[in-house]
């Protein structure tokens, strides 16, 4: 029996179940979408039926990477269109929830005898976990009144440290393929939650007129509108427009993974068709950055598909031409609506950084004000209580953690070179490609710091490390 529910939680139909579930507990939970969010308590039951489930897996298996797909949709399960400082401070049953995790990997340690791997990227992670403590200095020194929320963000660069920690020294199998397979269903996920979301935006827009009205409409505003008094966005609670086109274009290299190494035509057209969908969807938020991250993607399968298409282009030469005038075709109108939009934008009075300028000259100011350990993450704070983010990763590293963050930052970069050369396989460029776009993104839009990119990412870079030490494994024993 437990080798039977092993094979599940190791099948493709596990992690569909787990989107599938994720997207059922954010869509009834009406009471979170809108102009005046809050928390429905069947979000509550699903982010602590997953947290049971995670205990489960982790006291009576060995292997840990089954409990990385709940682990990250419970992430994007948040439906609360209005998540900031207050949340953190107030929502105390989430915090209950995360102490009976934290249980469960604590009997895992000591019953399966877990041996601490610190892994090829400790040093530089640890140096960037300490950069995120060091900057509460700048907070304290403007001093501001503690709150349980500066405390929670600033620990969070060593909550990443014990993360991949704990799945260095957890796995046993490579598992990039499965990892991969994850963040399908996760692209799935958030393309469902965004269609979801433009639905209800044409539903309360009816009286604009025809479906292009109202789509001309909500493209010019880039989804803004007054509901109630209120202004809605197009949100779906765990991100606004920017976060969802930086998570899906980020995972595009994903379906380019199975596109070039599934044997099988039913998958490799699927995972195109949903490649596509992903990309219509991400010109449609119409996020900047993601536009940026859009064309990398786009250059980037390019070479894939030179290199690993395995496909005898004189014996099928014909459905080669097809295929590419296919997707040439689909190409046209979607890279048309990018410039329109663009130029739009701009004659409205828009520039293309839209007043990065300001949050770029503004990050310049704290970094100048606490040039060693930065202005801490709460340097500066909007109306939504949340804190800023800088739109530029590199400036945002300056001005919330300093020339001490900075350098970590860079010291952490110089060892992912290092341990992407050690196996450049495909499995390996997908990551890199994942990387790459996400820096990409972060030039004008969300950074590097989102939690989802970087959770994703550093299992993505155990996920190396594994797949070397199996490698290496087999040469030996050959």
């Amino acid at each position: 029996m437990k080798s039977k529910i092993e094979n599940f939680l190791n099948s493709t139909t596990y992690i569909l179940l787990i989107s599938f579930l994720t997207f059922i507990f954010w869509l009834f939970n009406f009471g979170s979408i809108g102009p005046s969010p809050n928390f429905d308590v069947l979000e509550i039951i699903g982010i602590s039926l997953f947290a049971i489930v995670i205990g489960l897996i982790l006291i009576f298996y060995e292997e840990t990477i089954y409990i990385f797909p709940l682990v990250i949709h419970t992430i994007f399960m948040l439906s609360n269109q209005n998540l900031g400082m207050e949340t953190l401070n107030e929502l105390w049953a989430l915090y209950v929830v995360l102490g009976l995790v934290v249980t469960a990997f604590i009997y895992h340690f000591i019953k399966y005898k877990v041996k601490l791997t610190p892994g090829f990227l400790f040093k530089s992670l640890f140096l960037v976990a300490l950069s995120f403590i060091l900057s509460m200095s700048g907070y304290f020194l403007d001093q501001k009144p503690f709150e349980l929320s500066i405390l929670f963000i600033s620990l969070l660069g060593f909550i990443y440290l014990l993360l991949y920690i704990f799945f260095n020294s957890t796995t046993k199998k490579a598992y990039l393929n499965y990892l991969f397979q994850t963040l399908v269903g996760i692209s799935i996920l958030v393309i469902l939650q965004t269609i979801t979301m433009i639905i209800i935006y044409f539903i309360d827009n009816a009286h604009i007129g025809s479906f292009i009205d109202i789509l001309k409409y909500a493209i010019d505003y880039r989804w803004i509108y007054v509901k109630d008094g209120l202004e809605v966005r197009l949100n779906v609670g765990w991100g606004n427009a920017n976060n969802i086109a930086g998570i899906l274009v980020m995972l595009l290299p994903t379906f380019a993974y199975f596109i070039f190494t599934d044997s099988k035509i039913k998958t490799k057209l699927i995972s195109t068709f949903l490649m596509v969908v992903s990309m219509i969807t991400i010109v449609i938020t119409t996020s900047r950055g993601a536009y940026l991250g859009l064309v990398g993607f786009v250059l980037l399968f390019i070479y894939l598909f030179f290199k690993y298409a395995q496909i005898d282009y004189k014996k099928y030469r014909k459905q080669v031409i097809i295929a590419l005038s296919i997707l040439t075709l689909l190409a046209i109108p979607v890279g048309y609506f990018m410039i329109k939009f663009l130029i739009s934008f701009l004659e409205s009075g828009n520039s293309f950084l839209n007043g990065r300028e300001e949050d770029w000259s503004d990050a310049i100011k704290y970094f100048l004000e606490y040039p060693v350990f930065g202005k801490s993450w709460y340097s500066d704070t909007w109306m939504i209580h949340s804190f800023r983010s800088y739109h530029n990763t590199i400036l945002h590293t300056m001005a919330t953690m300093g020339t001490f963050g900075l350098l970590a930052f860079i010291y952490f970069h110089v060892d992912l070179v290092r341990l992407f050369k050690r196996w450049w396989k495909l499995e390996t460029i997908i990551v890199t490609s994942m990387l790459i776009i996400t820096h990409i993104h972060g030039m004008v839009d969300n950074t590097y710091y989102t939690p989802t990119h970087i959770i994703i990412l550093l299992v993505s870079y155990v996920g190396i490390e594994k797949s070397i030490q199996s490698n290496t494994i087999k040469k030996i024993e050959i």
